[in-house]
C-alpha cells in the first residue's frame, strides 16, 4: 500500500472516531486526541493543549503494544500503544475486578498477569480495527484480518506510517499507528 492510496486526514478522522467509539463502549473510558495537529498533520493554533499524562510516556518497558495486520480491502497494520497502568486500568474495567469487593485488609487489586490483560487489549485492537475500515471504506465492506498479537520489545518498523493519532484516555497516554506493509506470498 502506498502513502497515495489513502486520504491521511480520512485515515486520521477515521481512526479517532474508531478509537473515541470503542474505548466508551468496550472499557467506558473517555479518549480523546491529545495531539495538537489537524487532520492532515499541520499544526492547530488555539487547540487546548492535550490534557497531561499523569507522568507516563509511551516508552520503554511500561509499554503494552498490540498490533493486528489488515489483509484486505488493503494491507497495512494497525498498532495500538498505551501504558501500562492504562492496560490494567481497561483489563479491570473488562472483567469485573475494578468493581469486585476486595477481602477484608486487601486494597490492591490482583496482579496484573491475573487480568486476562492479554486478551483485552487484543480485543479492543480487532474491534477497533473494523471500526476503522467500517468508517473509512463504509459498511458493508468486506474485510480481512490477521489475529491480533503483541509486540515485544522495539516496535517492528516494517512500513511507512500513514496515520498516527494520539490519544488521552482520562489521563493516560495511548496511540494508534496505520502503516503500510507488503506480504510477499
Amino acid at each position: 500500500m502506498n502513502e497515495g492510496e489513502l486520504d491521511t486526514g480520512k485515515a486520521v478522522r477515521c481512526l479517532a472516531e474508531a478509537a473515541g467509539s470503542v474505548f466508551a463502549e468496550m472499557a467506558f473510558m473517555d479518549a480523546e486526541r491529545a495531539d495538537r495537529m489537524s487532520d492532515d498533520g499541520k499544526s492547530v493554533e488555539g487547540m487546548p493543549a492535550p490534557l497531561p499524562a499523569d507522568g507516563d510516556e509511551l516508552s520503554g518497558d511500561d509499554v503494552v503494544r498490540v498490533a493486528l495486520d489488515v489483509l484486505k480491502p488493503l494491507s497495512c497494520r494497525l498498532e495500538l500503544d498505551c501504558s501500562a497502568r492504562l492496560a490494567a486500568a481497561i483489563s479491570d474495567i473488562l472483567y469485573g475486578v475494578a468493581d469486585a469487593e476486595l477481602p477484608d485488609g486487601e486494597n490492591t487489586p490482583p496482579a496484573i498477569a491475573d487480568r486476562k490483560s492479554d486478551d483485552s487489549l487484543l480485543e479492543m485492537l480487532n474491534v477497533l480495527a473494523g471500526g476503522f475500515l467500517s468508517a473509512y471504506f463504509g459498511p458493508g465492506t468486506p474485510f480481512k484480518l490477521e489475529l491480533p498479537f503483541f509486540v515485544f520489545g522495539e516496535p517492528d518498523v516494517i512500513g511507512q506510517t500513514i496515520a498516527r493519532v494520539d490519544l488521552n484516555v482520562e489521563g493516560l497516554p495511548a496511540a494508534l499507528t496505520l502503516s503500510s506493509i507488503r506480504y510477499r506470498y
